[in-house]
């Protein structure tokens, strides 16, 4: 059985400790395949649970560092299976650094990969999900010229309006706090509103038109 180890997370030991949580992760999850001991897998699974905390919390500085920490948290989704459960924040994240991508890294990835699973991941989390709790019509926040595009553009055609979004007088037009996966689809938490992970989600949304609203300023050496 793993030891626990306390680990204190510092910009300098960032990549030492992405790796230990990747390495934990690993011995954890192979003690669990082989242990028959109940107790045993349940204090493995909450200390994995832990470290992947940890590591989620944990501030990545280079490309290296950063796919330790995906690859650690990773193995702690899939050992714990908590990883079918994203909040707007995680949401806003996700779709942030897939735009990223998509707007710096060039020919240095596959654009066309990119742009598919950044399509196919809004529409599942945020249109079909009904996170994306109402939409109003279109003419009341495009003006006409910006309405020549095709209208799935601009809201998804099964969002409902306001007034029809539930309750007695609607829901505002706001994101849903968490979506959750059921290997199937993804479906809303619409009953908790959490607001500074809506406004981290909506920055990061306003930013994939970069070529409107510039969230990637240049500094100058």
């Amino acid at each position: 059985m793993p030891g626990k180890i306390k680990i204190i997370i510092t910009s300098d030991a960032s990549q030492l400790v992405a790796k230990g949580a990747q390495i934990f992760c690993k011995t954890a999850k192979e003690t669990i395949a082989l242990t028959s001991n109940a107790h045993n897998k349940a204090e493995a699974l909450e200390m994995i649970a832990e470290w992947g905390q940890e590591l989620a919390m944990g501030k990545a500085h280079t490309t290296v560092e950063r796919a330790y920490q995906v690859r650690g948290l990773i193995e702690a989704g899939r050992t714990t299976n908590n990883d079918q459960l994203l909040n707007i924040d995680d949401v806003g994240t996700i779709l942030g650094s897939i735009n990223a991508a998509r707007l710096f890294l060039g020919n240095r990835i596959n654009q066309a990969r990119a742009e598919e699973v950044f399509t196919g991941f809004y529409e599942g989390t945020v249109n079909i999900s009904g996170l994306q709790i109402s939409s109003p019509p279109v003419g009341l926040f495009k003006a006409p010229f910006e309405q020549e595009k095709p209208e799935l553009f601009l809201r998804y055609p099964t969002t409902p309006f306001p007034p029809m979004a539930g309750g007695d007088y609607g829901i505002a037009p706001v994101f849903a706090a968490s979506v959750t996966w059921d290997d199937a689809q993804w479906t809303a938490d619409q009953y908790n509103f959490d607001t500074a992970g809506a406004m981290h989600a909506a920055n990061e949304m306003i930013w994939f038109h970069n070529d409107e609203v510039n969230g990637f300023p240049e500094i100058g050496n």
